[in-house]
Parts: structure tokens; C-alpha cells; sequence
């Protein structure tokens, strides 16, 4: 008996070890057999208690944003967006920094990174020259919209988080064969 327990001590020691034991406070203690199963607390505490501490997968989090959706209204904003922030990237007449602050405000966070440092005469197009169209979407929560320019039309991916939240420019595409 005494062998099947430093065994064991041995074993967990091990697993607390390498991490496969979430919450080992040293060695094993010996356990009276003479406490009746129904008094046994289930792992987590009593049914109905709720965990605390770090790691808690039960934790209170916030409630989910609601899912946006894909309607008329929704399409023309990101339409919308779409023109303007084609109209801000075009405006290759103004100061590099004039035109990014005009351009970033239609920008995610991730294409804020991507183009900043961009000099806006690097940029072939020089003016929007016609309506932005709908060209798709795989998801409530992204946009394609196309926007003709002089150059060709520009494909422009726009992202939001949830209902309610505004589309904002992912990528901005310039026409094939155009740099």
C-alpha cells in the first residue's frame, strides 16, 4: 500500500511538474476513506457556486455584441465610407499630413499600420469619377465595394465589429496592372 501511494505521489509530482495539473499546491495527502461520497464536493466547488481567481473559465465576461446585418442600409453606409475614404485617399494635392489625417479616419486599426508612411504622390489616382458599387460580401461583418477612379476602379474590403459599429476600410486594391 505504502508503495501504491509514493507511486502515485511520484506520478503527480510529475504532472505538476510539466503543468498537466491545473491547481497542485505540493504532494498528495492522504485521503480518509471513511468520509461518505455524498459529502464529496465536485471539482469547481458545490453545485451552483461559481469559481473565483485567475483562470476561472466561468468568469463573468461582457455580453456579445449583437451580430450586425446584411440589409439596404447597411450596404449603402459601407458604400458610403467607401466614397470617402476614396475621396481622402485621391487627394494627392494636399500635405502628407494633412491627407493621412483625413484618410486614417477610415481606417481599422490594421490598415492604419499597413499604410501609414504611405506618400500620397505614390498614390495613381487623382480623383473618384463615379459611384461606389456593392460588389459583395462572405459576412455581415465585411464589405466589398468597388470605386471608380481615373485610373480603373479601386476594390475596397471594409470590416466592422458589430451591429451598430462602423465599417472601416481594410484594404484599399488599385486596379489590375496599376502600382
Amino acid at each position: 500500500m505504502a508503495t501504491i501511494r509514493s507511486v502515485a505521489a511520484a506520478f503527480t509530482i510529475a504532472l505538476c511538474a510539466t503543468g498537466a495539473l491545473g491547481a497542485c499546491s505540493g504532494p498528495p495527502q492522504a485521503t480518509s476513506t471513511s468520509t461518505p461520497p455524498s459529502s464529496t464536493v465536485p471539482v469547481g466547488g458545490p453545485a451552483g457556486a461559481s469559481p473565483t481567481g485567475p483562470g476561472d473559465t466561468r468568469a463573468d465576461l461582457p455580453a456579445p455584441q449583437p451580430a450586425p446585418t446584411d440589409d439596404i442600409a447597411s450596404r449603402l453606409e459601407a458604400e458610403t465610407v467607401a466614397a470617402a475614404a476614396m475621396t481622402s485617399f485621391v487627394r494627392v494635392d494636399l500635405l502628407a499630413g494633412d491627407w493621412w489625417s483625413q484618410l486614417s479616419t477610415h481606417l481599422s486599426a490594421d490598415a492604419a499600420s499597413a499604410y501609414y508612411g504611405t506618400d500620397p504622390l505614390q498614390v495613381p489616382a487623382r480623383a473618384v469619377t463615379g459611384a461606389p458599387r456593392w460588389d459583395g460580401s462572405t459576412s455581415a461583418y465585411l464589405a466589398n465595394v468597388v470605386v471608380p477612379t481615373d485610373v480603373g476602379d479601386y476594390k475596397l474590403l471594409l470590416v466592422r465589429d458589430a451591429q451598430g459599429s462602423p465599417w472601416l476600410v481594410q484594404t484599399i486594391t488599385p486596379p489590375d496592372g496599376v502600382r
